[in-house]
């Protein structure tokens, strides 16, 4: 049996780069910590920039490192535990402490994080639609503004309806621009202390930043109909996105889709802020 044992772990899959690895995830997580998203995204695919952007990052108050388990010898994924505080969630829930994997890549002799898009099921207990008692007794829509980033590839913008009463709710119409949006997907039925999500994909190729819409539906509950109207911004493109890649108002104005963008990472200052080095003392002959 160990002799059994023992060559199963033989034939794992074995990390060649496996402290080196640890080493960047270390790196990764403490800039992520402090809130240094910008530095952070040297860690991330550049395939993956997009997604990371455009991802909300919850308040890091610790992590650590749990295990490393290895795919091939050019991946792996990498398990950590985090004490956050989520900004969906609901403000009596606090900050919390979840397990989170990663898959990490060997890319051009170092490791790199590729960022997954989290499934509503692997992240619904965090916020506060995910459970009927967190449900405000209320047949509701979220956001307030639909919001469409112009730097997300697939050009999508979810809206959540929370049907907090005790009798399903029926979606009765969706109406929208359809020259310029396109239903991805939506629910016929959302159930009694259950959240459903409708996304809607802008088609159109225009550059033009913050475009504005309107998205309206007609809810059916117990016989009684209700309109929703929500606004929608498109080509959304954030300070905050703006910051990260060091775009001044003019250039976020003329970027082009498919333009290659590169994270700019604030340098310390030098020069008038920085003390004087003091020069040696002249000596005298």
């Amino acid at each position: 049996m160990a002799t059994f044992l023992l060559l199963l772990a033989f034939l794992a899959p074995q990390i060649p780069h496996e402290t080196e690895l640890k080493d960047t995830v270390t790196s990764y997580w403490t800039l992520m910590a402090k809130g240094e998203k910008a530095a952070a995204m040297k860690y991330v695919l550049p395939s993956c920039h997009n997604d990371f952007v455009n991802r909300v990052e919850p308040k890091i108050r610790s992590w650590s490192l749990i295990s490393v388990e290895p795919v091939s010898e050019s991946e792996a994924v990498v398990k950590i535990r985090m004490d956050a505080l989520f900004k969906e969630a609901a403000l009596s829930a606090g900050f919390q402490t979840v397990e989170k994997r990663e898959n990490w890549v060997r890319d051009k002799d170092s490791w790199k994080l590729k960022v997954a898009k989290p499934s509503v099921a692997a992240i619904s207990p965090l916020f506060s639609g995910a459970t009927e008692r967190h449900l405000p007794k209320a047949l509701l829509i979220s956001p307030n503004l639909l919001k469409i980033q112009f730097l997300n590839e697939s050009q999508t913008g979810r809206l959540k309806i929370q049907n907090g009463l005790e009798a399903p709710a029926d979606l009765v119409s969706v109406r929208f621009d359809e020259t310029r949006f396109e239903l991805v997907d939506k629910p016929s039925r959302i159930e009694a202390g259950k959240v459903a999500e409708l996304v809607l994909k802008f088609k159109g190729s225009e550059n033009d930043k913050n475009l504005e819409s309107q998205i309206t539906l007609v809810l059916k509950q117990q016989e009684k109909e209700k309109l929703y109207q929500v606004p929608i911004l498109y080509n959304y493109l954030s300070d905050g996105a703006r910051g990260i890649f060091g775009l001044t108002e003019e250039q976020a104005k003329n970027l082009k889709r498919g333009d290659k963008l590169r994270p700019v990472v604030k340098q310390p200052e030098t020069g008038a802020n920085q003390p004087p080095v003091p020069l040696p003392p002249v000596k005298k002959p």
